[in-house]
């Protein structure tokens, strides 16, 4: 059995004791996943696991997600068939039995419990709002994958565990959908379903919330685009995101030149400025929705992630500008969407790697104990643990190895950028735009080769990631050169202004490059 849990103390014995009458003389475990609940759940489990060694606890900390909560129970199960509940005692253990026996004879690949064979989801659905927009959610997993099940996103279901490790690298791992997902993973799995009654809420916190609804849209998306190219949800959320923001940054500057007269460069900065308020509010409010900062935090989060985004805000206006002084005959919405998109995505990506919507709970002295001891995660009742093994796995700079190796390839890098750009501009007489592109290319070619071979050691989708390569070259050459024209506009030489636009341009290569070109998704617990 595994069974997610999220504040969900009050309901850990009396399940443990339900599943004990329910699956009577079957020899069983559980699994409780617990995403650092404030609550205690974590110790309550424990407790119980002292004394019944078929109780185990998986307690992750700043991870929260029904669906890798799900992956990793069911990776570290010892039976050969799991079965799949929630923690609030809504699901009806008594036919778990029925569940199993499906499995195991072989009459299906996947035995779910489902609340609408019968009419019981009413009595567990807390209102008719919530009753309708599962029947919508359900209506359109039909349509959309063509499956004829009455409850394909039920919580409550059974396979066998060799199944999961099978579908575990086609997973999206987004939402809480988890059976759907399972289901759109595997190649056409036979699914039964058996009606179960579905009980009130007894204690426990609902899962569903504006996060949930989202990473429900983002699942539908990575499935649907899937069937033309492999992009994860997480990319999609950066582009819908990045996009909102750069019509933000557009809604303000066209009217601001066009109605106003306002003169173009002021505008793009009161533009940009809008885009980093409407991308910090967008992540907020709804891609993290789960950590939503809120009263002085939100204030503090608003006013670190401005002097972070001070950096794309300069390469914006400078590029934009570089543009719009050099072709007066363009339409003046190109170059401020070029601009755009640059602190755009740094101002997205810039949230994500700088944390600023980590969760944080409470935690225990042991999990706090083995968080300082390089552990990925507690795994008790069995007395395992996983422990960092790679490349400076053991020293207080393991959990940063990525970077320091980063810094060391992008000093080589930035060497032969420099070595390269001083040549072309200053012994061959060439342009500094000339001479720019030139040495970058070159300088981010050899970092990404490197870094992928040697850092993160990524060999999939490699088409994907070279299209991202060229969209990070991209970026980085228009910051990098639009800090360099910022200079020239304060008197300084272009070889200065270069040296300048390093830092920018490495933090823009590695925070893009670490978080999208390097990307790899964590399907199964380390």
């Amino acid at each position: 059995m595994i069974v997610p849990t999220y504040n969900e103390k009050a309901n850990i014995a009396p399940m443990v004791a339900s599943l004990d009458r329910a699956l009577g003389s079957l020899e069983w475990e559980v699994v409780f996943v617990d995403d650092g609940s404030p609550d205690g759940t974590a110790e309550e489990v424990r407790a119980i696991a002292r004394v019944d060694r078929r109780v185990r606890l998986i307690s992750r900390h700043n991870r929260r997600g029904l669906a890798s909560a799900v992956v990793e129970g069911g990776l570290a199960a010892v039976g050969e068939i799991v079965a799949v509940m929630d923690g609030d005692l809504q699901h009806d253990e008594s036919v778990l039995p029925e569940l199993y026996r499906r499995v195991a004879s072989g009459e299906a690949d996947i035995a779910s419990a489902s609340r609408f064979l019968e009419d019981h989801a009413r009595e567990g659905l807390s209102s008719d709002q919530r009753l309708a927009l599962s029947n919508r959610g359900i209506s359109m997993a039909n349509r959309f994958f063509g499956l004829q099940l009455t409850d394909p996103l039920t919580g409550f279901f059974a396979l066998r565990r060799d199944k999961l490790e099978a579908a575990v690298p086609r997973l999206s791992g987004l939402g809480f959908k988890i059976l759907l997902d399972l289901i759109t993973s595997m190649d056409k799995p036979r699914v039964s379903e058996v009606p179960f009654r579905f009980r009130q809420r007894v204690a426990g916190e609902s899962k569903l919330d504006r996060r949930v609804m989202y990473d429900f849209f983002l699942f539908f998306m990575e499935k649907w685009i899937g069937r033309f190219a492999p992009i994860p949800g997480t990319w999609l959320s950066t582009a819908l995101i990045a996009s909102l923001g750069i019509l933000a940054h557009l809604a303000l500057v066209i009217p601001a030149v066009s109605l106003f007269n306002l003169p173009f460069v002021p505008a793009q900065i009161a533009a940009a400025v809008l885009s980093v308020l409407v991308v910090f509010s967008a992540n907020n409010w709804v891609s993290r929705s789960d950590a939503m900062l809120k009263g002085a935090r939100f204030w503090q989060g608003l006013a670190v992630f401005c002097l972070m985004s001070a950096i794309g805000v300069a390469a914006n206006v400078g590029v934009a500008a570089l543009i719009h002084r050099d072709f007066p005959e363009m339409v003046y919405v190109l170059p401020a969407t070029a601009g755009a998109l640059v602190s755009v995505v740094w101002n997205f990506i810039a949230g994500k790697a700088f944390g600023f919507w980590n969760r944080r709970t409470r935690q225990s002295a042991a999990a706090r104990s083995s968080q300082r001891a390089g552990r990925l995660s507690v795994v008790e009742g069995k007395e395992a643990h996983a422990a960092e093994t790679t490349w400076m796995g053991d020293s207080p700079l393991g959990k940063h190895r990525h970077l320091i190796k980063y810094l060391a390839i992008g000093a080589t890098a930035s060497a032969i950028d420099v070595i390269l750009f001083m040549v072309i501009y200053n012994l061959m007489n060439q342009p500094a735009l000339v001479a720019h592109s030139i040495s970058v290319p070159v300088s981010v070619i050899f970092s990404f080769v490197v870094n992928a071979r040697h850092n993160f050691k990524t060999a999939d989708h490699m088409v994907l990631r070279l299209l991202s390569f060229v969209v990070v070259c991209t970026i980085g050459y228009m910051s990098g050169f639009g800090v360099i024209e910022l200079a020239r506009q304060q008197g300084l030489d272009s070889n200065i202004g270069k040296i300048i636009s390093l830092p920018v341009v490495f933090a823009i290569q590695y925070v893009l490059n670490s978080r999208i070109t390097f990307y790899k998704a964590s399907r199964a617990p380390a």
